[in-house]
């Protein structure tokens, strides 16, 4: 939380091969999802807001290839719903990076991680496991009310950075604006150097669960916690 997310890698590619993936990768493009005529302004608009946010910091296509370790993703756009604030299903894009490209050659990052470093994910079965709770907490306090909550935490990944070594192996290729009324060319393409955990890394999971568990236990125990006063919670250069 305080130097970055490192991804454990089990082994590294040299750098004749590193810079023979950079170039081919920077030649081929992005996923055919993210270049529809009605699906690139929505791309557009993502990226622009990493930049805004501060999540992603552009770069010019030369600055990309001078970048040490540097190394380029192909990025896709992914249909996903979610919901508004009353509950009504409504649909939302995904900019993934595709970590697991160059997979036939087993040199993508997501192939390079060591897998054993990382904590298993559970995912599915949220019900029966909401269930199984709600029985603990009934037995342990009877008569109670119960109260369930759920939300969404709105760019989940992008909450954690990334060390400088691991960002520069999570840039993606894109285009200004002008580009579509034109010639795609080098000249108006920007690298995007992603200084957040994206969604399409396989370590992504692992890192971001054992952060916000951990917060989140925390805030459960501060709050049970008799002696906890959180009116004189002293925050570091507050006055600032």
């Amino acid at each position: 939380m305080v130097y970055g997310i490192q991804y454990p890698f089990e082994k590294q590619i040299d750098e004749k091969t590193r810079q023979s993936q950079l170039k081919a990768n920077m030649e081929r493009g992005n996923h055919k999802s993210a270049l529809k005529e009605d699906e690139r302004q929505h791309v557009t608009k993502l990226m622009r807001t990493d930049v805004e946010n501060g999540y992603a910091v552009p770069i010019t296509a030369e600055g990309v290839r001078r970048l040490k370790d540097a190394e380029v993703y192909p990025v896709g756009l992914q249909d996903q719903n979610t919901i508004d604030e009353r509950g009504n299903v409504i649909p939302k894009k995904r900019v993934t990076h595709d970590l697991s490209h160059n997979r036939k050659t087993g040199e993508s990052v997501n192939q390079r991680v060591d897998m054993t470093q990382l904590k298993p994910a559970m995912y599915g079965h949220a019900m029966s496991r909401v269930l199984h709770l709600i029985h603990h907490i009934r037995r342990r306090h009877p008569g109670k009310r119960i109260l369930c909550n759920k939300f969404d935490i709105d760019k989940a990944y992008r909450r954690l950075h990334t060390r400088a070594s691991t960002a520069a192996k999570c840039i993606a290729m894109w285009f200004l604006d002008d580009m579509w009324t034109g010639e795609a060319s080098e000249e108006n393409s920007v690298g995007l150097v992603l200084t957040r955990l994206p969604f399409g890394s396989s370590p992504a999971p692992d890192k971001f669960c054992t952060v916000s568990e951990t917060v989140f236990d925390l805030g459960g125990d501060l709050l049970a916690c008799e002696e906890w006063d959180g009116g004189a919670v002293f925050f570091r250069n507050a006055e600032l």
